[in-house]
Order: C-alpha cells, then sequence, then structure tokens
C-alpha cells in the first residue's frame, strides 16, 4: 500500500463501478471511513479512510455515483457556504448520486482492501 496521499488520491479517483456506504465517522478524530463494494465482486470490498475531516455532506449510502476531486469552482462554493477560508483541492472528494451531492474535505489516510466482515 502506498503511503503517499497523492497516490492513495489517485486510487480512490480511479475507483469506478462501486456502491459506497458510511461505515464509521469519529468526529472526535475528524475521522470517516466509507466502504466501496460491488455486487459483481462478492466478498471483495474498499475502506476509504478519511482524517482531518473538516465538512461531509452525504448520504448513509449511494450507488453510481464515484468519487472524483471537485473543481476550483465547486471547492470556492463549498468553503463559502460552510464559512471555511482557503482549503487544500487535493482533499476534496464530491460525488454525484441520485441520492443527492457527496461532499469530502478531508485528506485520504489509508485505502483497506477486503476488509472484515466481507458481506
Amino acid at each position: 500500500m502506498s503511503n503517499s496521499h497523492l497516490e492513495l488520491v489517485r486510487e480512490v479517483t480511479a475507483l469506478k463501478g462501486y456502491s459506497y456506504r458510511v461505515w464509521e465517522y469519529h468526529a472526535s478524530l475528524s475521522e470517516l471511513t466509507v466502504r466501496a463494494y460491488r455486487l459483481d465482486k462478492p466478498k471483495h470490498n474498499i475502506h476509504i479512510v478519511f482524517q482531518g475531516v473538516v465538512y461531509l455532506q452525504m448520504p448513509i449510502h449511494w450507488k453510481a455515483g464515484d468519487l472524483r476531486l471537485g473543481s476550483e469552482a465547486e471547492l470556492r462554493e463549498v468553503t463559502k457556504k460552510i464559512g471555511l477560508g482557503e482549503f487544500d483541492p487535493d482533499k476534496f472528494f464530491k460525488a454525484d448520486t441520485s441520492n443527492g451531492e457527496v461532499y469530502v474535505l478531508g485528506g485520504v489516510a489509508a485505502i483497506l482492501r477486503d476488509v472484515e466482515p466481507l458481506y
């Protein structure tokens, strides 16, 4: 597994065709874990661990909306809305889903594969 934040970002944004579920959120640690899985790959899942999360907006579960880096314009819009100053664009993730827009402002700390329980 890679240690570089930008390599982890590339790995997250390369995921295609997954469904996603909020797996864990620790407000006191500013840590979010999102589980990515595909029905055509049984017993396979990926946990994306974000740290330093300062803002998140998402449904508990969504399909057909892979994470990508948001644009600078989208980042400006969100930071203005929440009253946040400058923010690293490599830590701004967005997904457009049928359940609404997903926003995560936080860095990717780890990507874990095939995490138990496998369902």
